[in-house]
């Protein structure tokens, strides 16, 4: 308990105010959303990086990932993903975990996105966002995300994805919100096996960070990632196994004060 507060204490001297949760972001929201600006390239995990992209999702599937920001357990973070393509788009779920028993951070979200003819796909998401801190008890309040992506050429692709632009307040005295993020993307597809990608990410009260990554695929049955982002100078790097209509992912970030982020997922595909 005392090695978990020293390093709370420690972290919060490193970084602004909310630069713990923008890293723990960056690392797995960022890995697993690579193929977010592409047609070819996206998949389920994605689709909840940018909204929009889950129009691109011509099956079913179901995911799971999990992250221990700075080899940390009070920090641990899951999500439990899935999507399920409908005629006239593609259904979406999402819940999130983050924290332990003192003090837990919950989201749920339902999503909806759908083709706008060959070039625009939009999609929207609604979320409830609850905090719960022991001893003190929990409160909730819901948000909304909103994507759009424009497939400028087969190769070039473009987006924006907006996270609470609007949101109520809660908490004593009614002074905190959930914070509003603005986020412009592009990714290129050089050929079937190299895609990159970049994000200028704008969160509300805080300086604007650039993220980029790129995706390699040497073989059929393996995919590597790797990127960096500008917001709290954290570099990452991962792998996704195929195996059938499986797909295992490992990645870590580091950060050279705070060390490294190992994580893991697994994407799970059904058939037609």
């Amino acid at each position: 308990m005392i090695r978990t507060i020293l390093s709370a204490l420690f972290i919060s001297a490193c970084l602004p105010k909310t630069a713990v949760s923008q890293q723990a972001d960056l690392t797995q929201q960022v890995y697993i959303g690579t193929g977010a600006y592409s047609q070819s390239q996206a998949d389920l995990f994605s689709g909840f990086q940018q909204t929009a992209a889950l129009a691109s999702l011509k099956v079913p599937g179901v995911g799971v990932t999990g992250m221990r920001p700075y080899l940390l357990s009070a920090l641990s973070r899951y999500q439990l993903l899935a999507a399920f393509p409908v005629p006239s788009g593609t259904l979406g779920i999402k819940g999130d975990l983050r924290g332990d028993e003192g003090y837990t951070q919950r989201q749920f979200g339902l999503s909806f996105a759908r083709n706008l003819g060959t070039k625009l796909s939009a999609g929207l998401c609604f979320t409830y966002n609850s905090i719960r801190i022991d001893g003190y008890g929990q409160t909730g309040m819901p948000g909304v995300e909103a994507g759009l992506l424009l497939h400028v050429t087969s190769e070039l692709h473009t987006g924006l994805q907006l996270i609470n632009p609007v949101s109520g307040k809660w908490g004593i005295g009614k002074t905190e919100k959930l914070p509003a993020v603005y986020v412009f993307g592009l990714g290129y597809e050089a050929s079937s096996v190299f895609y990159f990608s970049a994000e200028i990410i704008k969160e509300e009260e805080q300086s604007a960070s650039v993220s980029v990554c790129f995706q390699y695929k040497p073989a059929t049955r393996l995919l590597l990632r790797a990127g960096m982002g500008t917001g709290t100078s954290v570099t990452w790097a991962g792998a996704g196994f195929q195996m059938s209509r499986c797909r295992f992912d490992v990645f870590v970030s580091f950060h050279p004060q705070l060390g490294f982020t190992p994580g893991t997922g697994i994407l799970f595909q059904f058939k037609k």
